[in-house]
């Protein structure tokens, strides 16, 4: 699908008001509704835009694991029960097929690091594939920048998921509140209340309350880069030592490069892991030269990894972990 110039620009701008009316979105372009109204109404319907909603994870007592790993499949029937059973073993939040020396990555959303062993023994029990060459990352931040190569002013507020002394607790009902409400591919109040079978009143304070509490770090509209001419990449940075003294200033330049979406941060085989999105492996390799060079004195290795398919994205828990109501979750 093809998008003019000026429908890029509306649909960049639109990414931060995926809570707002339109009348907002138009107001803050200085367009007409009907053109914003069009233009985004658009991009939902052939994909290019998707809600999210960004929920506090860490906050409420969960742990991040990102982990890269090959896998022996060695059939085309092999790989794709493969696929399959990724998509349905417990705790992923993210599941990528990637190119270079991994076939999968994947990201696990779990209470402790007990289920991660758990997890690995689902999927090879359940695809009877061995799995190799596992390396794997204890996130302790998560920043979402948006798509800034889409219009050059972009300025969207940062998305920073970062641990804290505070530590939500969430009621049975709470964790069905927030499972519906980021699960709404449009937010409307009314259709998530119906489905809960709750009253709209009820439904509404209870997303307001959850919204003021903190369990819900912010809702974006998130561009599909494909179908706006680009391609996803990762990239695992390696460091000589996991301090964080250059990470603002990793931070800031990851803010300010239009290709960089997301960055993240923690300690194991690599230190930080940006979501790349380039019109061609060529740019997403400059952009890893330019970050390279920038900080040669801690950077020791860069794996860029093409992403081949994006099997799975949510960005928050799955209702089974949510609906633990006074369980410890450290």
């Amino acid at each position: 699908m093809k998008f003019s110039p000026r429908d890029l620009e509306i649909i960049a701008a639109a990414q931060g008001f995926a809570d707002q009316p339109l009348a907002a979105l138009a107001t803050a372009l200085r367009e007409k509704e009907h053109t914003v109204r069009r233009v985004v109404n658009r991009a939902l319907e052939s994909g290019a835009l998707r809600r999210r909603v960004f929920v506090s994870l860490f906050e409420l007592g969960f742990q991040e694991y990102a982990v890269f790993f090959s896998a022996g499949a060695k059939t085309v029937a092999q790989r794709k029960l493969l696929r399959e059973v990724l998509l349905k073993a417990p705790y992923t939040e993210l599941v990528l097929e990637v190119g270079g020396r991994f076939n999968f990555g994947v990201v696990l959303l779990i209470p402790s690091a007990l289920e991660f062993e758990s997890f690995f023994n689902y999927v090879v029990s359940e695809s009877r594939v061995p799995i190799t060459d596992v390396q794997l990352q204890v996130r302790t931040g998560w920043h979402f920048f948006g798509a800034k190569y889409l219009a050059k002013a972009l300025r969207l507020a940062p998305i920073h998921l970062v641990p804290t002394s505070r530590h939500l607790e969430l009621s049975s009902g709470d964790g069905k509140v927030l499972h519906a409400f980021a699960n709404s591919e449009n937010g409307k109040v009314s259709e998530i209340a119906r489905k809960l079978g709750m009253p709209l009143a009820t439904c509404q304070y209870q997303i307001d309350r959850l919204l003021k509490g903190g369990a819900v770090a912010g809702v974006r509209y998130q561009v599909v880069p494909e179908l706006v001419g680009h391609q996803p990449f990762r990239a695992l940075v390696m460091t000589s030592l996991p301090l964080t003294a250059p990470r603002m200033q990793i931070m800031e330049w990851a803010r300010q490069n239009p290709y960089v979406v997301t960055m993240m941060h923690g300690v194991g085989v690599w230190q930080y892991e940006l979501r790349i999105e380039a019109p061609h492996y060529a740019t997403a390799a400059l952009v890893v030269e330019e970050l390279t060079e920038k900080f040669a004195s801690v950077i020791q290795n860069v794996e860029l990894l093409p992403v081949i398919k994006v099997l799975k994205m949510q960005l928050h828990p799955d209702y089974c972990l949510l609906d633990r109501p006074g369980e410890s979750r450290q």
